[in-house]
Parts: C-alpha cells; structure tokens; sequence
C-alpha cells in the first residue's frame, strides 16, 4: 500500500528495500517532533497548548567557509483560541529578551554574528 497508495494516497511511487531502511538517517529538521506534538493533541482532544523543540539537526550538502553539514534548530507550536499575530510577534520579543532569538527587531537580520 505506502508503495503504491490506497485510500486516496498515490503512495510513494519507488520500490521499498531492505538495506535504504537499515541505514541511519540524521534528522534533517525539528518538524517531526513538532507533527508529533500536533497529532497527540488533536488525537487526545484540543486544550490550549505549547511545544518547543530545540535540537541539533544535519543536512545532506557540500561544506564551505559559510555553512557547516549540521546547526541547531529552535521550533515552537502555540495552540489556543483566538490567537493573533500580535501574540506571535509577543512570544518572538519574549524569545530575543532572553536571547533565543537572533534578531535586533521582528523582521531584521542581526548582522553581528
């Protein structure tokens, strides 16, 4: 079925093989753990909610003087009703206070590394 779909899936259209699921893969991004967070509350039923997932995460590409193969990554979900972009930009100022975020101001680079 995950090969050729089913249920209204196309599947994902290559032929699974043993020795591509017995490698070790690096994680490529926090996403995951954020859909996990995400599926456990809507399968256990909606209540105001936060999650955030700081972790070390890797990327498959050539290394040079500007980017290295891995960095860390900071995600969050925030989860009630009646959310606005003012509590988003709020919990962003909240995060550089503390210095979890890299920027002078919502929206502008710092230049200082």
């Amino acid at each position: 079925m995950h090969e050729t779909g089913g249920h209204g899936s196309i599947g994902h259209q290559y032929a699974w093989k043993r020795e591509e699921a017995d490698k070790n893969i690096l994680r490529t991004h926090t996403t995951a753990v954020s859909a996990r967070c995400l599926h456990k509350l809507a399968r256990d039923g909606f209540k105001p909610a936060k999650y955030f997932s700081i972790d070390r995460v890797f990327r498959n590409e050539a290394v040079d003087r500007t980017h290295l193969a891995e960095f860390h990554q900071v995600e969050g979900v925030i989860c009630d009703v009646g959310l606005t972009l003012g509590d988003l930009i709020g919990v962003l100022y909240q995060a550089r206070s503390i210095h979890w975020f890299p920027y002078d101001r919502v929206g502008a680079v710092n230049a200082d590394p």
